[in-house]
């Protein structure tokens, strides 16, 4: 592959290249970068998916090359070939991740970025991208990388460039287009449900029964056997960005808390109720929205 002398090469290595909360988050960044100076190449971990998401990326990047069939050490290779001066791991610790690439060093500088929010705990990963909030600086000592802390929040996301439609009312959607009740006031979480536990669950119930003219709406039902009607609880399924919202309040998981969807909850004003956890960074994701 050509390389632009005296351009920064900056690569960025993920599973997620296609119909996934990443891609739909960061579908412009790769596009964003200053081509006068720096060289953009993106490595996919996954196969093409044949999805509007994967073709995006392979437009917006300048050098976009699908290493799925390869082995990790030959990746590893290739990378350094391409003489990468800042290679980004978009995975960290998720499903399809391959963070053996990064073991083998095949970069002078590290990074985790995105995908995994917390400490690799590697010590091949020079840097963290995140914020104040989600990792404040009192809690360096706990991490293996050096945090470079954006302003604000470090979580980007595509809203401007992908859901332009969103202000145009010919295309608003109603709560019958998803199964919603018109006269209930919607609890929501559109949090996976690995996220949630019994007692958390047990809550949402709970206020259920509180709040009688509610109902609560989950991307699936898990199993109804809280002592709540079925016809209360609403459930979906879809891809993780939607870009009209019927809900009034937002509640999130305990545990792990949403980042894609929390960031979708923030853009739409939506109330979003939350949890903090102090010195665990993904129970701080809503943290760094302003939820309260």
């Amino acid at each position: 592959m050509n390389v632009k002398v005296g351009d920064l090469e900056v690569g960025y290595v993920s599973s997620d290249f296609g119909n996934h909360p990443l891609s739909h988050l960061m579908g412009s960044v790769f596009g964003m970068h200053n081509r006068e100076n720096v060289e953009v190449f993106c490595y996919a971990l996954s196969p093409n998916d044949g999805t509007e998401w994967r073709h995006r990326t392979q437009f917006e990047a300048e050098h976009f090359i699908d290493v799925s069939a390869m082995s990790s050490d030959m990746i590893a290779k290739l990378i350094n070939e391409d003489k990468i001066q800042i290679l980004i791991n978009l995975n960290g610790y998720t499903k399809g991740a391959r963070n053996e690439i990064f073991a083998m060093q095949p970069a002078p500088i590290q990074v985790s970025y995105m995908g995994f929010p917390g400490t690799t705990g590697a010590t091949y990963i020079d840097y963290l991208v995140t914020d104040e909030f989600v990792s404040p600086t009192r809690f360096s000592h706990i991490y293996s990388e050096k945090l470079v802390h954006l302003p604000h929040c470090y979580f980007v996301n595509d809203y401007k460039q992908k859901n332009l439609d969103v202000l145009d009312p010919t295309l608003q959607h109603k709560r019958s287009d998803y199964g919603l009740p018109e006269d209930k006031f919607i609890f929501a979480c559109f949090n996976q449900l690995y996220k949630m536990d019994p007692e958390i669950f047990n809550t949402w119930c709970n206020i259920l029964k509180r709040v009688p003219n509610s109902a609560l709406w989950l991307l699936r039902f898990p199993c109804c056997r809280r002592g709540n009607e079925t016809a209360r609880i609403c459930c979906c399924t879809g891809g993780a960005s939607r870009p009209n919202y019927f809900h009034r309040c937002c509640h999130e998981a305990r545990a792990y808390q949403a980042q894609c969807v929390g960031r979708s909850i923030s853009r739409h004003a939506i109330m979003q109720c939350t949890y903090h956890r102090d010195r665990y960074s993904v129970g701080r994701f809503a943290n760094g929205d302003q939820a309260p």
